[in-house]
């Protein structure tokens, strides 16, 4: 098997399956039971990842033995970098043995292949051809790459210069073919050989002796007087000679009747309205006839305060000419409104009032108009404890129809505002109002209870006023007897009378007696209250 054999390229569509077929042999059952790595290859060919460029195989002797593909791929990074790669699943026949450095040369192939054991490596480089393009006669020719891999579709550009057209491409390599594309001017394309190409781009002057009556070629149209002129055209590519040095025409065709246009109607604006004028012209001679209308109006649609109408004018010409009654609507501007007096209405609201201002249209009382504000409140006499004062209330409006309106209000007497009640000393107490402090309430100190001791607390201004009162001692007295302090039975009064006795030389007034025995660790205790 000599190396001189094989043939690295780019893929195409016709080795798609031999591809696949070869990649499904390759695998099988080597990862696991059957494969899939050539259903994997049939997706990636339509996968944004794949590169097409990068898409090769391997010919011995014209039958597939190698297939390589690569694919655009990144590796996420722990530091959150992405690194863009290139992953290249590779598949050989196997009727190829493992030492692959055999079957390339770089000067054949341009292919290096670095094997090692275990892990094999294959970079291939799919050979480049030089695309040559020369031309003859007057004009340029291009090609899209200097040079490809067979295979490579290469466009080719081929623009005359002026009195000039394309003629033909040719190249010195059999089997090239070169494809017109017809949406683009000069514009073909074909697929690289397997071998360096040169294209020969043909450029020849222009004959103008054809004679084509069409009318791309016209130059002027047959009258009544005269024939049609046409330009004469090239032989070879029928560009026309218009615009040339010597532009060549001829004459062809029967002279024309009168061809009378359609009417062409003109409205014109006068000081009363519109008028109407028609002509027809003749498409051959040029000649032409007129007539000016009679003109009527009549409102169609009467227009209202927003909505716009409509008005016909009706065009009747004579009999003449036949030429045929028209029409011209036109628009009538909304008239408008027509709005009365402005009326405002004041209303009472929580702080105060709010004032809307209201119009209507006189032609249309379905067309109304309000703005609501709140009014502001002003003060033009100020309110005292014990007469009314004065406010004035304005209302302001954005509206350019309403104008600023007011309103007066009476404000409430304040009414005192009283502070603490002051003793007099004299058993009186006053309080004065601290919006006027001359005004002034006095009255008399009333409640409490005057005792031998202390007088009576005013129960308003809290100050003692009045005099003691001797008969109203409040105290309280406790006696303790000591031996026997037995109840005397029932009839015997003489130690009640002593108690009483007692009580009496002491030289205390009491104003109740409450006798209570009680009877602990042998003694008897006897409360007076």
């Amino acid at each position: 098997m000599s190396e001189k054999n094989i043939i690295i390229r780019l893929e195409t569509k016709d080795d798609y399956r031999a591809a696949e077929n070869l990649t499904r042999e390759a695998f099988w059952n080597v990862y696991r039971p059957g494969c899939m790595e050539h259903y994997v290859l049939h997706c990636y060919r339509n996968d944004p990842a794949f590169v097409p460029e990068l898409d090769f195989v391997m010919e011995l002797d014209g039958k597939l033995i190698g297939q390589v593909i690569y694919v655009r791929s990144e590796i996420d990074c722990d530091d959150g970098r992405k690194v863009p790669i290139m992953t290249y699943p590779v598949a050989f026949s196997g009727i190829c043995d493992t030492n692959y450095e055999s079957f390339f040369s770089s000067d054949d192939a341009a292919a290096q292949v670095e094997y090692n054991t275990g892990d094999q490596k294959l970079y291939l480089v799919a050979r480049r051809y030089t695309v040559t393009v020369r031309t003859q006669g007057g004009g340029t020719a291009t090609a899209t790459s200097a040079d490809a891999g067979a295979g490579s579709e290469i466009v080719l550009t081929a623009m005359p210069d002026t009195g000039y057209h394309f003629e033909n491409l040719t190249a010195d390599q059999p089997g090239v073919q070169f494809v017109r594309d017809e949406t683009a001017n000069g514009r073909f394309t074909f697929t690289m050989p397997a071998a360096d190409v040169t294209i020969l781009a043909v450029f020849s002057t222009h004959d103008f002796t054809a004679e084509n009556a069409e009318e791309m070629y016209l130059k002027s149209a047959a009258t009544c007087t005269e024939k049609a002129v046409y330009y004469k055209s090239c032989t070879v590519c029928g560009v026309s000679s218009e615009g040339t040095a010597d532009a060549a025409t001829f004459a062809s065709g029967d002279l024309l009747d009168h061809d009378w246009s359609e009417p062409d109607d003109t409205w014109t604006v006068v000081p009363d309205g519109y008028m109407c004028a028609a002509y027809s012209k003749c498409k051959n001679c040029n000649t032409d006839v007129s007539d000016v209308a009679s003109v009527t109006y009549a409102v169609t649609t009467e227009p209202t305060c927003l909505q716009e109408g409509t008005g016909t004018y009706t065009a009747t010409f004579s009999t003449a000419f036949g030429f045929l009654m028209q029409t011209k609507d036109v628009t009538l501007p909304a008239t408008g409104h027509d709005w009365g007096k402005t009326e405002y209405t004041w209303t009472s609201i929580k702080d105060g009032y709010s004032c809307t201002a209201k119009r209507v249209c006189k032609k249309d009382d379905t067309h109304v108009e309000t703005e609501t504000v709140t009014a502001s409140c002003s003060v033009v006499t100020e309110p005292t404890c014990l007469t009314t004062g004065l406010g004035k209330y304005q209302a302001s409006f954005e509206a350019d129809w309403a104008e600023d309106v007011y309103k007066d209000v009476s404000l409430a007497a304040l009414g005192h505002m009283y502070g603490d009640w002051v003793s007099n000393g004299d058993g009186t107490h006053t309080r004065v109002c601290k919006r006027d402090a001359s005004h002034t309430e006095t009255g008399d100190c009333t409640g409490g209870t005057a005792t031998c001791t202390a007088k009576a607390v005013c129960e308003v201004c809290k100050a003692e006023y009045g005099e003691k009162n001797p008969d109203n001692e409040g105290h309280t007295i406790e006696v303790t007897f000591v031996g026997d302090t037995s109840t005397p039975e029932t009839g015997d009064s003489s130690q009640r009378l002593l108690w009483i006795t007692l009580l009496l030389a002491s030289g205390f007034g009491v104003t109740g007696i409450v006798l209570h025995g009680k009877r602990q660790k042998g003694k008897n205790k006897e409360n007076i209250r």
